[in-house]
């Protein structure tokens, strides 16, 4: 019966420590979610792109197939990633608003997160998965809307945040 009684103890008490220990603080506002979008896009874009070192395509005489496959490979990876980076830059300039939906602490998921962020996040445990509506005012589209999830944590005194997903931009009459 002791025995029993205290594996059942112990049960109990594992079973406490599986979710993620509460926060210090609390889920971002809508500003902080707004300053941590300005702040998360600027560390993204700040690190230079990594160099791909590209193979030798022949070995004597014989091209070499899989190398001119890879080198292909490694041009069209980093002009995706170029434009990656120049798009978030544009996004940032248009972005006008954020409005927090939902949040949620719990364990940080990186390699759900989107690649231009994933190494910025891997070192983080926990933080808020929060829903936000993003709106945004682009030159030559007008007012329009998208709906994100991503991680919100604090980061030296200010929130940052990775995205997991968003769905397309849709057209607004106005940004409330």
């Amino acid at each position: 019966m002791k025995q029993s009684m205290i594996a059942l103890a112990a049960a109990i008490t594992l079973a406490g420590c599986g979710g993620a220990p509460p926060p210090d603080y609390g889920p971002p506002t809508d500003a902080q979610a707004f300053a941590a979008e300005a702040a998360s896009v600027a560390l993204d874009v700040a690190e230079p792109l990594p160099v791909r070192k590209n193979e030798p395509i022949t070995s004597g005489a014989i091209d070499v197939p899989g190398a001119m496959a890879r080198n292909t490979g490694n041009v069209l990876q980093d002009a995706s990633d170029a434009a990656t980076r120049q798009s978030l830059k544009e996004g940032l300039r248009s972005l006008r608003k954020v409005v927090v939906r939902t949040c949620e602490w719990g364990s940080v998921k990186a390699k759900d997160v989107e690649s231009f962020s994933r190494a910025r996040l891997s070192e983080v445990e926990h933080a808020y998965l929060c829903e936000v509506d993003r709106y945004s005012d682009p030159p030559r589209r007008g007012p329009v809307k998208s709906t994100a999830t991503g991680y919100y944590y604090m980061d030296g005194g200010g929130f940052l945040h990775g995205d997991v997903d968003s769905t397309t931009w849709e057209d607004v009459d106005a940004i409330p």
